[in-house]
């Protein structure tokens, strides 16, 4: 075991040393994030600014630009290196807690790290890994910190890490809201107050733009990215491509948006109170992630865990179509190929009807793991109902025949 985690451990090295040279991504979104800790040292205007070349904005909450400083205080080269790093740890930590959870549900007594770094590895290949490291954003490790938080942390700080998570990126917010519904009330304090904590920071260094992000910026998508883009994979997203509409209505997104968090946390408090808050935590994540109005393909990180579940369902379960279905799912997932269609200067609304379904896969996907988690609950209850059926109307059999324990005392 220690042979293959040093040979993971050097081939991750040099898929860093590759990403981070010269020849390497421009890690764009990386250079946004400079952009804003450059501002707040500055004294800049953090949200008037646009990154040269590419007109990109700063969308982030204020605290995460507080954040950013290091990125801006050292030379590009070492901020790359620094941001790869950072985003390769959390991508092991996300792929040893998945497997530690397959491994566990499965009866397994295998060392995790067997499975994990070499998997880490092959990880950085799926389209949404390789597309946050080529961009050198945030996802893997806000990831990481939701999932270290809801699966591990005990105690008195359990939650915190969600808070600043959601200080970060707000899509992480639905999961202060999973600690309500599954009566983890010191939890959801916890995130609520390190959230408030990171909003407080933002306002103490940058007023003015913590005013305007809170209460008009937060509001425009607009300014995020294109709706109609083919990598975005939110219920605005498709709606606008589906309908052929820039700006789709807006009662109907948002509805839709609701209904698609509100399911999520319903059957992961199901979940949650079954013993397999994992299962639990990857629908809040895939809920989230639908009802967020901006959530671009490599937001979907998601799927390492997401895909850790249905590896439990067609192992446990079996049958060939089982494991047909997880191939499948992991091609779709691991291709990204919406990034392959037209796309851009609303090319998007005059897809064709197989150009469609390929820019709205992993949406469908979403939604698919949605429904597919709740059948299971829904056939169980369905069982619970007709067995308490079945038990009432036989003791009113029993009755009515004499033959129940009361009757035959009273006829004594």
């Amino acid at each position: 075991m220690r042979r293959t985690v040093w040979v993971c451990t050097m081939l991750g090295v040099l898929v860093v040393a590759g990403l981070a040279s010269p020849l390497g991504s421009s890690m764009i979104d990386l250079k946004v994030y400079r952009m804003g800790g450059t501002a707040l040292l500055h004294g800049s205007d953090l949200y008037a600014l646009a990154l040269p070349g590419s007109g990109l904005a700063f969308t982030y909450p204020p605290f995460s630009a507080v954040l950013f400083i290091p990125y801006a205080a050292v030379p590009l080269p070492v901020a790359r290196v620094a941001s790869l790093v950072v985003s390769a740890v959390a991508l092991w930590g996300l792929v040893h807690l998945t497997v530690v959870h397959v491994l566990r549900r499965l009866g397994s007594t295998a060392p995790p790290l067997r499975w994990s770094a070499p998997l880490a590895l092959v990880a950085t290949t799926a389209h949404p890994v390789f597309a946050t490291l080529l961009y050198g954003q945030v996802n893997l490790w806000t990831t990481a910190l939701v999932l270290v938080d809801v699966l591990l942390v005990r105690g008195r700080f359990r939650g915190t890490l969600v808070g600043v998570a959601t200080g970060v990126k707000l899509v992480s917010g639905l999961f202060v809201v999973y600690f309500l519904v599954t009566r983890q009330f010191r939890a959801a304090g916890n995130a609520f107050l390190s959230f408030l904590a990171t909003v407080a920071v933002g306002f103490a260094v940058l007023p003015r733009g913590s005013y305007d992000y809170w209460t008009a910026l937060i509001f425009d998508p607009d300014r995020v990215g294109g709706i109609t883009y083919v990598t975005n994979q939110s219920i605005l997203g498709a709606a606008a491509r589906l309908l052929r509409d820039p700006h789709p209505p807006s009662a109907l997104t948002l509805s839709l948006s609701a209904i698609a968090a509100v399911a999520a946390l319903v059957v992961a408090r199901r979940y949650h109170h079954d013993g397999d808050p994992f299962t639990a935590v990857c629908l809040v994540a895939t809920g989230s992630l639908l009802a967020s109005p901006i959530s671009w393909s490599h937001h979907w990180v998601w799927m390492i865990p997401a895909l850790g579940v249905l590896l439990v369902w067609a192992r446990e379960r079996g049958g060939w179509w089982r494991w047909a279905v997880l191939g499948a799912t992991t091609a779709i997932l691991w291709a990204g190929a919406m990034s392959f269609m037209p796309k851009a200067g609303l090319r998007e609304l005059h897809h064709t009807l197989p150009q469609q379904i390929v820019t709205n896969l992993y949406f469908a996907l979403a939604v698919a793991f949605l429904v597919w988690s709740a059948l299971p609950l829904r056939r169980a209850t369905v069982s619970h109902r007709r067995g308490a059926m079945r038990r009432r109307w036989s003791r009113v059999e029993q009755v009515e025949s004499g033959s129940s324990p009361a009757a035959s005392t009273a006829s004594r």
